[in-house]
């Protein structure tokens, strides 16, 4: 089989050796903000169970996001009566970010803002340029009209304001994906 790459730029590794950069590859970090006496409370409540706090918050989110590793169907009934019941699930302003969330049409929104962003900074563009721009135009501007229609109080009513908000919340999923830290943290 080493024949056959004798001339390529390939490394084989040793059986395992990718473990750990793969499992490096996993890792996020993610700032959060606690008072001293939170702090100690949380150590009490992890070390108790045997658990460190970062394991504790990995089962936390599995189970809220119903994760690869979530610890049953109950803990994930408990965790979501939680959520619903927190403040910012009770009465949830219906932005634009929350609508493409929530129709699962965040990707298609940032992959046409980001071709019509590419189109208007052509200095000279042509034809068919001028026509996929107001393609992607209307596109955005029907997506925005379906948000504004379906949306029993919608918070948004330009569409540029309300793109603002989804770019700042992808920059931080895409730092995060990254495997980097965001530049808010999360906090209170």
């Amino acid at each position: 089989m080493e024949d056959i790459y004798m001339d390529t730029h390939l490394h084989f590794c040793e059986a395992g050796e990718d473990i750990e950069p793969y499992e490096k590859s996993l890792q996020r970090t993610i700032s959060i903000r606690l008072y001293q006496d939170e702090v100690e409370e949380l150590c009490r409540k992890s070390g108790k169970v045997g658990l460190s706090i970062g394991e504790l918050f990995e089962n936390f989110v599995a189970d809220l996001i119903y994760g690869t590793h979530t610890n049953g169907s109950d803990e994930r009934m408990y965790i979501e009566q939680w959520f619903d019941r927190c403040y910012f699930s009770i009465m949830p302003e219906e932005t634009f970010l929350s609508y493409l969330l929530e129709m699962r049409e965040i990707d298609s929104v940032l992959e046409c803002w980001e071709i019509l962003q590419e189109l208007k900074d052509l200095e000279e563009p042509d034809c068919y340029d001028k026509e996929e721009l107001e393609i992607q135009q209307n596109t955005l501007e029907e997506y925005f009209q379906e948000y504004r229609t379906y949306t029993r109080e919608p918070t948004e009513d330009q569409l540029e304001a309300a793109m603002e908000k989804v770019l700042e919340w992808n920059k931080e999923r895409e730092y995060l994906l990254e495997g980097n830290v965001p530049e808010k943290s999360l906090g209170r």
